[in-house]
């Protein structure tokens, strides 16, 4: 049984092996990549935690303690957050990934808490130096949002469950499909837990950097024959911007093969229309890499008649049908 789904603006159409190869892919890369640089850093504070827990009725600890004004953090809080520990790391697994995205977010924020209170309380105790804690707040990361909407979509649509993220099969349209369905999953999986790491670790990832990634990885997937339907939805403003920019080119001398200044503008049309036609499909992927980034249709002309411009074949095209 074959289902649509919507995943970061893209539908993708999967056969239900698939969605079960998928979602273990997903719980691979999110333990991997995600799990285990959040739950290393917490089971190291919590093994210390529990060692001064342990010895807080000896006097020369509670001693050094008070002299240092080190608060330990609670037990309740402390098991607490193990137990949540604990539970997030039983729905790593294809049945519990959907709980595990729901929940993880807001035991990280918790945990970083309670690392930086064990800092703090060390740094007292010891009086020695830390490594700070950066507090990050996921849900407003759209990684991680790539990896939730990963795992909504491949659970729901395997269960068969009413999903916001499932849509009807007939309304498919030009869906990635079959092979590029599950390519361009498993790199969402694959990039989306990568950033999230990334992120745990401290970097700053802006919204543009991965909008163009899920953008690129949209096109990597589909097949050459896309592409063309892919440029044939703007393909009217980017033949005038690509004439525009040729004209300008002209006038200034840069096409350098002896082109006239009085080339007529239909020829210069011609000339557009016949290089697209002869573009190989990585020239095509190539200048399409800010589409993700655009707006509107005639955002996404400009951007890829911009990088058209620069593309060495497509200029050769260029001269070559003009000098015709």
């Amino acid at each position: 049984m074959s289902y649509t789904i919507c995943l970061n603006g893209q539908l993708i159409t999967l056969e239900e092996r698939d969605t079960r190869a998928l979602v273990r892919r997903l719980v691979r890369e999110t333990r991997r990549h995600v799990w285990n640089r959040a739950s290393g850093p917490f089971c190291h504070s919590y093994g210390r935690w529990r060692w001064h827990h342990q010895r807080r009725n000896e006097p020369i600890h509670w001693i050094i303690e008070a002299v240092g004004g080190a608060d330990l953090p609670t037990a309740t809080r402390a098991n607490q957050l193990k137990r949540r520990h604990d539970r997030l790391e039983r729905n790593l697994s294809p049945a519990g990934i959907l709980d595990f995205y729901d929940n993880f977010n807001a035991w990280q924020r918790d945990a970083a808490s309670f690392r930086r209170s064990m800092r703090n309380y060390l740094n007292d105790f010891d009086a020695g130096g830390g490594r700070s804690v950066q507090v990050l707040t996921l849900t407003r990361n759209l990684s991680f949002m790539t990896l939730q909407g990963c795992a909504l979509a491949l659970t729901a649509g395997a269960s068969g469950a009413a999903s916001a993220a499932v849509v009807a099969s007939q309304g498919a349209g030009t869906a990635l499909v079959r092979s590029a369905a599950t390519s361009f999953v498993v790199n969402e999986i694959q990039n989306g837990a990568t950033r999230v790491g990334r992120s745990l670790a401290g970097e700053v990832l802006t919204t543009s950097d991965v909008q163009r990634e899920i953008g690129l990885n949209a096109l990597n997937s589909v097949s050459d024959a896309m592409l063309g339907q892919i440029i044939g939805r703007f393909l009217r403003p980017l033949k005038d911007a690509l004439s525009r920019a040729a004209l300008r080119e002209i006038r200034s001398g840069r096409f350098i093969r002896g082109i006239g200044i009085d080339v007529a503008s239909q020829s210069i049309d011609a000339a557009v229309a016949n290089s697209l036609k002869a573009l190989r499909p990585q020239d095509l992927r190539n200048v399409l890499r800010d589409v993700a980034l655009s707006g509107s249709a005639r955002e996404c002309a400009q951007s890829t008649a911009d990088n058209l411009m620069e593309n060495r074949r497509f200029r050769e095209l260029m001269e070559r049908h003009l000098q015709q």
